[in-house]
């Protein structure tokens, strides 16, 4: 008995002794932010010295825009709009409402859609702010209220009372509790629903053509928590798939559902609760009859918010592990059913890959009578969520790669995608198979979503100068291996692919418009650009006059006239 309870003060002993160095260095930490907030000599001016001067996020195209225009018939610089093209193009992206209280992150700026509506031969602009419960709260008061959780802020306790009990509670008075949601990363259309997406909260419903905030999705009072920006759907089927997680270090838990597209209602979920670690989990993919799903040791770190930086740290000590289940995967069943009533193991397999981030996934599909799947994804050696995009190294840049998994004999195989580089013109420029540029944001066509008979994909490649310029096109071809680069005169994000009018699944695969924004840093003004993905020529079929700067920002999703009952142009 007495050796026991020995024993017991033994550990308390040292794990207080462990402790108590770490802790007064979190608390001189945390006073210092403290001071650098409270007690700065010009108080009044602490967030544009703090969060905006020194934000890199802030710098030149980075930079928001406050002001929603409605602009008509807008004007081509340069060649006609093509008459194939009808429908609404919306891109989503982060843009402060308001100078932040100190810290800010690229991530957390208020969601802002930005949009071009095309009508046989004609354009019109529109952007809006995502009316999220965040912007509502935070407009009526005035000014920010939430501090950053991925740039320390949010992490720090004594900054959390001071700024929101004492300032904030008592001598305000504000009484609803802060919100946080911001909906700016991606947009997507499932049956009569136009979503605004973010990781972190529930979706933010969109009228169309409007683009005024309708609300939270929370399909029909079934799902009451955050949601992946990147929802997959079928189609074939056209359920949306999906998944969110939480990153706390108490009952982490990764959440996964279907939802039916005619009325949106939940139709299938399950909970994920034995995971290799707590991570910050952006995107996965879906096959026919498989969902992927990725963890990178971007993981919860309780050392560095003692710290005071950014709660999620890349531990290149840590293994990725890939989590594969039958779509509707069945906790308490032995077997399952795909599409066409094959039965198949309802079980998940497991597999341990070496340590990465993924941020993006291409595509996905089933080989081998479903006996392998194989999974291409951009991938970055480490990322690091502090990182100045102006200093960046290759690290921090990722590449097309792909994971090979076979589900009988669980084994892995991962490597580079490797290509041959040829002209415009079809020449192969070096015969030997490289590693593709860096870059990201990649896309495919919404047909081709986790079916097997994808050819392309293009993504954007990134600069040397800062890894979010990116100002060449890449076209991929998975069949012959090869790809081919697109120069765009001026700086892009995402693009988006347009299927144009004699498109065909069997044969033309790559008969599309490439769209995009278009920043041009010279005279600090943008255009909308539409590029021939067929043919990659340099010159864009059409570019377009725009009524305002558009800032660097995240997905966009084109939706067709039609689409959508919704969708409809007076």
């Amino acid at each position: 008995m007495f050796s026991l309870d020995f024993e017991k003060w033994i550990k308390f002993i040292l794990t207080v002794c462990y402790m108590t160095p770490v802790l007064l260095r979190a608390l001189y930490y945390w006073l210092k932010e403290c001071c650098e907030v409270f007690i700065f000599p010009n108080f009044m001016n602490k967030a544009h010295t703090i969060g905006i001067k020194k934000n890199p996020f802030f710098r030149d195209n980075f930079a928001p825009v406050h002001d929603e225009l409605t602009v008509n018939h807008l004007t081509c610089i340069h060649g006609e709009i093509p008459k194939d093209i009808n429908g609404m193009y919306i891109r989503n992206g982060p843009n402060p409402q308001f100078s932040p209280l100190f810290k800010l992150h690229w991530f957390e700026g208020d969601g802002h859609l930005h949009a071009i509506k095309f009508d046989n031969g004609k354009a019109s602009y529109l952007n809006r702010y995502v009316q999220t419960p965040k912007f509502k709260q935070e407009k009526e008061e005035g000014r920010s209220l939430s501090l950053s959780a991925l740039s320390g802020g949010a992490t720090n306790p004594i900054l959390q009372f001071l700024q929101h009990y004492l300032y904030d509670r008592l001598y305000t008075g504000l009484k609803e509790r802060i919100s946080t949601g911001v909906a700016n990363t991606n947009i997507i259309m499932h049956g009569k629903r136009c979503l605004a997406l973010e990781e972190g909260h529930l979706p933010i419903q969109i009228e169309l053509p409007t683009l005024k905030t309708i609300g939270e999705f929370s399909m029909n009072g079934k799902y009451h928590f955050n949601m992946t920006a990147h929802p997959k759907i079928d189609p074939i089927t056209k359920d949306l798939v999906f998944f969110g997680y939480n990153l706390t270090f108490q009952n982490p838990v990764v959440r996964y559902g279907v939802v039916n597209e005619e009325n949106g209602d939940l139709i299938h979920y399950f909970e994920l609760k034995e995971l290799p670690y707590v991570t910050m989990i952006h995107d996965f993919e879906i096959t026919e009859n498989y969902t992927i799903i990725g963890f990178f040791p971007l993981i919860l770190d309780l050392d560095s918010i003692l710290q005071n930086k950014s709660p999620l740290t890349f531990d290149s000590s840590k293994k990725s592990y890939f989590a594969i289940f039958p779509r509707f995967y069945n906790e308490n069943g032995s077997t399952t059913f795909t599409k066409d009533n094959k039965e198949i193991p309802n079980k998940i397999y497991w597999f341990e890959a070496d340590p990465c981030y993924v941020f993006h996934y291409i595509h996905a599909k089933e080989e081998q009578d479903g006996k392998v799947i194989k999974l291409t994804c951009c991938r970055l050696d480490k990322f690091d969520m502090e990182m100045n995009p102006f200093n960046s190294t290759k690290e921090n840049s990722s590449k097309p790669y792909v994971y090979t998994f076979n589900l009988e004999t669980n084994q892995i195989t991962e490597e580079f995608l490797k290509c041959k580089e040829v002209s415009k013109e079809g020449h192969v420029m070096n015969g030997e198979l490289t590693t593709l540029p860096l870059g990201d944001f990649p896309v495919i066509l919404n047909d081709f979503v986790g079916q097997p008979n994808n050819r392309y994909f293009y993504y954007s490649e990134s600069s040397e100068e800062c890894v979010f310029y990116m100002n060449n096109i890449i076209k991929v071809d998975l069949q012959e291996l090869t790809f081919t680069k697109l120069n765009v005169r001026g700086n892009i994000g995402e693009i988006s692919v347009i299927k144009k009018e004699n498109w065909n699944v069997t044969d033309n695969q790559d008969d599309v418009y490439i769209v995009s924004f278009v920043y041009h840093a010279e005279q600090d003004i943008s255009t909308f650009c539409i590029f021939d993905g067929k043919t990659m020529k340099e010159e864009p079929i059409c570019q377009i006059e725009l009524p305002r700067r558009v800032p660097y920002g995240f997905h966009g999703n084109f939706l067709p006239l039609g689409t959508s009952d919704l969708l409809v142009f007076d």
